[in-house]
């Protein structure tokens, strides 16, 4: 480290190393460096943001607003993604992630104890064989359900 770094801190994202230093000046104010330098074939290009003292506070609320918007629209673009996943599902098998009503349970027990196999009785009630499996053992129907997993 320099005379004029007061701290660094790095990281590393493939060919991409990010460091942000805290410096100070000839004339003793202090600044953030941050520096982002990538690995080509020619070597390394580089690029940085400095940060001087007066700005400092400015940069930290506009940098976390930025961070906690990003947050908030990666999480809504990652439920998108689920919700689409799930619809692709149930074109399908239509009742795959569906909450379990009374009348599935009591649908469920019927068929259990009519001796329809655990394949026959998720055809009928449109959902798969582990979903069948998972809420017999769920609501105690029976714990040899293995017996029927034809």
């Amino acid at each position: 480290m320099s005379k004029d770094e007061l701290f660094t801190t790095n990281f590393t994202k493939g060919k991409r190393t990010y460091f942000f230093d805290v410096k100070k000046s000839n004339n003793d104010t202090m600044y953030i460096e941050i520096t982002e330098s990538k690995k080509t074939d020619d070597g390394f290009e580089r690029h940085s943001v400095m940060v001087f003292e007066e700005d400092v506070l400015d940069f930290r609320n506009a940098f976390t607003k930025t961070i906690a918007i990003y947050n908030h629209l990666h999480e809504q673009n990652r439920n998108k993604k689920k919700e689409s996943t799930i619809e692709a599902i149930r074109e399908t098998i239509p009742n795959d992630y569906k909450a379990w009503s009374l009348e599935d349970d009591k649908a469920l027990e019927y068929y259990y104890f009519q001796g329809l196999s655990i394949k026959e009785i998720a055809e009928t009630m449109q959902r798969t064989a582990g979903a069948i499996s998972s809420r017999i053992l769920k609501i105690g129907l029976n714990t040899s359900a293995d017996d029927q997993s034809d």
